[in-house]
């Protein structure tokens, strides 16, 4: 699936609400929001701001790693953290496929077993890692990439959801915004 990256949850007026599903949703994208702003609100280390990103990222869906990378001004992206579920596990290697898929067409991508997806047959390090269910989301503020957000898990396939896709659009929202804040604080400060 992909999935058109948003900037800002999208609430409907309470009249327009004429379902529960719908209102379980917009209390979803309110819930998460409200935890991302709860652990990284005020935080201003970039360090201390990825690494509080990817355990956000973790709390609330079934990866085995994690990793933020960011775009420098030259726009090529370096990752910058990196969390695994499994201590002992091996490096994590991210599809430049995948990579340049989300930040050409901006969008959430989620394959369901990236190693039978058409989309990434051609990616040599998705099959070398035995990636099986990923998710990529641009990280956007004011429509520009500041970044991209990656989670995968190499044991099942199907771990994640279009729901989870979702989530993790909303962490990326609130991430790039949480971003974009940090570095204007670091350039107040040398100022």
């Amino acid at each position: 699936a992909t999935v058109a990256q948003m900037e800002s949850a999208e609430f409907r007026p309470a009249d327009k609400l004429n379902d529960l599903e719908s209102l379980k949703q917009d209390y979803e994208k309110l819930r998460i929001a409200n935890e991302f702003h709860r652990l990284v609100g005020m935080e201003r280390d970039l360090k201390s701001l990825l690494d509080k990103i990817l355990k956000v990222a973790f709390q609330l869906l079934a990866a085995d790693n994690a990793v933020v990378f960011l775009a420098s001004e030259e726009g090529t992206l370096s990752p910058q953290a990196v969390l695994r579920r499994k201590q002992d596990a091996a490096e994590v290697v991210v599809s430049d496929t995948v990579l340049k898929r989300v930040t050409e067409t901006r969008s959430a991508v989620l394959t369901a077993d990236a190693i039978l997806d058409s989309r990434f047959s051609s990616s040599e390090s998705i099959v070398a890692q035995g990636i099986r269910s990923a998710m990529a989301v641009p990280l956007l503020s004011k429509g520009v990439l500041q970044g991209v957000l990656f989670c995968d898990t190499r044991e099942r396939t199907n771990a994640f959801s279009e729901k989870d896709l979702k989530i993790l659009s909303s962490i990326a929202s609130q991430a790039a915004i949480a971003l974009e804040n940090s570095d204007l604080t670091r350039k107040i400060a040398r100022e």
